[in-house]
């Protein structure tokens, strides 16, 4: 079990984060807190404790890394058919 969430700090690893999530060959549920004022808005050591290895626990520490890890996923060109 990982005693300490991941943190996400920048928009590239925010990205990241949710292009994990989308991976339809993700084996576990991931949790995103965001934190507001450097405080997370959740019990991070909570979640920890409570979900051990059923999930990984990620903190989005920035507001450039909260708001690209809820930008819709970026689209290829459309194949007309």
């Amino acid at each position: 079990m990982s005693a300490q969430p991941e943190v996400v700090d920048t928009a590239a690893a925010a990205a990241d984060l949710a292009a994990r999530a989308l991976d339809p060959a993700r084996r576990r549920p991931l949790v995103a807190v965001a934190a507001r004022s450097g405080a997370p808005l959740l019990d991070v050591p909570g979640l920890l404790a409570t979900l051990g290895e059923r999930a990984s626990v990620h903190l989005l520490t920035s507001t450039e890394a909260t708001w690209e890890a809820q930008a819709p996923p970026a689209r290829g060109p459309r194949r007309l058919r």
